[in-house]
């Protein structure tokens, strides 16, 4: 077996959000896992996964690490455990290799994993694009204060954990310690 690219989020959430660990940081604790002789290399990537463009969602930005077999070996059988850090099963994105896992299951039916026979792909980009325009047209959340009644709404301090769920109709309103609000969103 040939070195083992792993990675760990960086602590990047959109709009801002989060504080980033650094590849230096992330390192010192990879180290007192597996060992400075095991890491052969490290740099930014960034997951090749769809995610939501919602804010305090993550980024999808990651330290990855290349480790030696040995290195891999101790990270995910020996005794303290990976924490937090898991496999990268994609291509990296400079090396042109191919996969670890070239029959992954893709969540949904994208056209390219799939014969073309086997689905409607007009029908799937026009469905697609109705739902994203039903979250995006003028009328489909409300535009006046009186609209709001009724509406389920989570009302939150600058600073508080939200859950990772998304209610489109749901109205959030965040305030300060003045209890002044600062900011009012829909998810």
């Amino acid at each position: 077996m040939a070195n083992v690219w792993v990675y760990k989020e960086d602590g990047t959430m959109q709009c801002g959000m989060g504080n980033e660990i650094s590849l230096e940081e992330m390192r010192g604790s990879l180290t007192e896992i597996v060992g400075s002789s095991s890491i052969i290399s490290e740099e930014k990537r960034m997951l090749p996964l769809l995610r939501p463009a919602l804010c305090g969602t993550p980024t999808g930005a990651v330290n990855a690490y290349e480790l030696t077999e040995d290195g891999a070996y101790i990270l995910f059988k020996g005794f303290v455990g990976p924490r937090g850090f898991k496999l990268w099963v994609w291509p990296a994105p400079s090396d042109g290799r191919k996969s670890l896992v070239e029959d992954r299951p893709v969540p949904w039916p994208f056209p390219w994993s799939h014969s073309s026979s086997d689905i409607d792909v007009e029908g799937l980009r026009a469905n697609f694009a109705n739902f994203i325009s039903s979250l995006t047209q003028v009328g489909s959340q409300p535009t006046q204060i009186l609209d709001l009644q009724g509406r389920r709404c989570r009302y939150y301090k600058q600073g508080d954990s939200l859950t990772m769920d998304f209610i489109p109709s749901r109205v959030n309103i965040e305030h300060d310690d003045a209890n002044m609000i600062t900011r009012i969103w829909f998810g």
